[in-house]
């Protein structure tokens, strides 16, 4: 996870998804600035990094093809 100005973004296979409380909707990579702020915790993307996966809101899952 990571936001860009006011906006909350995930990643999900190199795709760049929106994020909200009411779930996620597309964003495009173009449009969002060179430096971000990464909100995972360091630990976490550690995690990641050694191949975990997790699990998605269905309305991410739709955005994916």
């Amino acid at each position: 996870m990571f936001k860009a100005g006011d906006e909350t973004y995930a990643l999900f296979d190199g795709e760049v998804l929106k994020w909200d409380f009411e779930g996620y909707s597309a964003a495009k990579k173009e449009n969002l600035p060179k430096t971000v702020d990464v909100l995972t915790p360091h630990s976490v993307v550690n995690i990641f990094r050694s191949g975990f996966r997790p699990e998605f809101h269905p309305s991410a899952l739709s955005l994916i093809t």
